[in-house]
């Protein structure tokens, strides 16, 4: 596996945050009662990003140390150190988070969860531009006869 990184830092963080800022936007219904709110973001919570994940995934996101720490968990955190909030981890089954069911019903304010983009995931969700690139490799020893993936 290998990590490539075609955009900046800074760069994701802008796009993240314009990215939580639509999806939080696209979620917010016509209740009477007003949602916390962060640098204009509606949250559901005071003071805090809540991140839906599934642990463990690492080193995307997993426990060490009586913290949930990863890959994912640092790129939210620049995000909620820019809208200037907390992060909080919403540990939830997987399926929840790739059918946006858990961001529809308002259990937390964005997903994290080293998913793959596809089509059908992109009805239910906006994703932020990709910011992980997994590379596969298939190998076996000479001499196996294996010549394909087939």
């Amino acid at each position: 596996m290998s990590i490539r990184h075609p955009r900046s830092i800074t760069t994701f963080i802008g796009t993240a945050a314009a990215a939580v800022s639509l999806l939080l936007a696209g979620c917010g219904g016509d209740d009477e009662t007003a949602a916390p709110q962060a640098s204009g973001v509606d949250l559901i919570k005071s003071g805090k990003i809540v991140t839906c994940t599934h642990l463990p995934y690492e080193p995307f996101q997993f426990e060490q140390g009586g913290n949930v720490v990863g890959f994912d968990v640092d790129m939210i955190d620049l995000v909620a150190k820019r809208l200037g909030v907390e992060q909080e981890i919403f540990d939830t089954p997987f399926e929840g988070v790739q059918s946006g069911e858990s961001l529809n019903t308002r259990r937390c304010d964005v997903a994290a969860a080293a998913m793959t983009i596809t089509k059908e995931r992109q009805k239910k969700i906006l994703f932020s531009d990709p910011y992980f690139d997994a590379d596969q490799v298939f190998s076996v020893t000479n001499g196996s006869g294996t010549t394909s993936f087939v």
